[in-house]
């Protein structure tokens, strides 16, 4: 409830000392709001910090020296999503009636990613064709997020070499990396 304005806005990273934390003044917008990006984050870190379970620190001090402090746990992640086919690439025989999926390797979602960031959304991002027809059916996610699997609409082509693609840019996990080919 104090109107004091704020003198100081330092910030650090996991186990750094307070006399290290980096200046981020900067950041605050007019409104008081404040972003500290991932290049920011790097910064105060001295370098790219690595993926996984950290805490940014901040400290603010108003023009009396008042200070308030607030840690904030984070989990930070920039890989991107990996996954495998089944049946894999080459393989001899597919059943009329087996489905073709893609395991990935943490959950994903499917969407669109725009200029405000992801909207998620179906979208049937793994698709089968043979040498002259692209098969109809649709593509769902299962419950656990990790699989993508194509539902053909009618049995496959008997005798027929099956190619599946899997459209990467509408697959992203839930820190917004787009899946890796």
């Amino acid at each position: 409830t104090d109107s004091h304005l704020i003198g100081q806005f330092r910030a650090g990273i996991d186990g750094m000392a307070i006399g290290s934390y980096f200046d981020i003044f900067s950041a605050i917008g007019e409104n008081g709001t404040f972003t500290v990006a991932t290049g920011v984050v790097d910064a105060i870190a001295g370098g790219q910090l690595a993926d996984g379970a950290h805490t940014l620190h901040l400290m603010a001090a108003d023009e009396n020296g008042i200070t308030a402090a607030l840690d904030i746990p984070f989990t930070l992640d920039r890989a991107a999503p990996t996954f495998s086919l089944n049946p894999s690439d080459g393989s001899a025989d597919v059943l009329p009636r087996q489905l073709i999926f893609a395991e990935f390797n943490e959950a994903i979602l499917t969407g669109t990613e725009t200029a405000t960031g992801l909207v998620a959304a179906d979208v049937d991002v793994l698709t089968l064709a043979t040498t002259d027809q692209t098969l109809t059916g649709r593509t769902v996610v299962d419950a656990t997020g990790k699989r993508i699997t194509f539902v053909p609409a009618a049995d496959l082509p008997g005798n027929a070499k099956l190619s599946a693609t899997l459209d990467i840019t509408h697959v992203f996990d839930a820190a917004g990396n787009m899946a890796a080919p």
